[in-house]
């Protein structure tokens, strides 16, 4: 088995990450991630409502115990609402915002 620092940090058995594309990356994913020793994500959505996240913390945590975490994309309108109430509650021990460019367009334009 390969161990790196990355493994540490986490407390993971294997250096892989899912990815936390938002819609793709549920609660399903993240908890079937994180049971195989991998480090599971859940994708937040940009929907400003932050129920469906909530939901879906929850979920991972009746599936597992093991460490998992969420990210967000930081510059979509609207996150302070789906990411503000969860720091009260106990969150997962890993958020990971995106690291796009406010205002950027997701795919450049091509030239004339």
């Amino acid at each position: 088995m390969i161990t790196t620092k990355l493994c540490s940090e986490l407390g993971i058995d294997f250096p892989i990450i899912n990815a936390p594309m938002t819609g793709t990356a549920t609660a399903e994913l993240a908890s079937a991630v994180t049971r195989t020793g991998a480090f599971g994500m859940i994708g937040a959505t940009l929907d400003p409502d932050p129920t469906w996240l909530k939901e879906q913390i929850q979920a991972v945590r009746y599936k597992t115990d093991l460490p998992f975490g969420v990210g967000f994309i930081n510059s979509a309108s609207g996150i302070e609402k789906t990411s503000k109430p969860h720091w009260r509650l106990r969150w997962p021990p890993w958020v990971v915002p995106s690291l796009t460019r406010p205002n950027s367009s997701p795919r450049p334009k091509q030239p004339e």
